[in-house]
């Protein structure tokens, strides 16, 4: 199983290449070139399988839905 993390804030950051929270996510990273490839990864993972549901910890709104639908939350 591959992990990929902290690669983005908000799940705009998924389809809108000129989003204002990009400014933000590459201040904050300890290692923008990594989050970059991570970010990729990620959007080329929806894009192949949609099947598998994703979630970003920072997005309150994704969170707070994919949360709702855990049945261990």
């Amino acid at each position: 199983m591959k992990k990929i993390r902290d690669a983005y804030y908000l799940r705009a950051e998924l389809t809108d290449d000129h989003h204002p929270v990009h400014a933000l996510t590459a201040a904050r990273a300890d290692d923008n070139e990594k989050r970059l490839e991570s970010l990729e990864k990620i959007k080329k993972l929806v894009k192949e399988h949609p099947e598998i549901e994703i979630f970003g910890y920072h997005d309150r709104e994704e969170f707070t839905l994919s949360t709702s639908k855990s049945q261990f939350v």
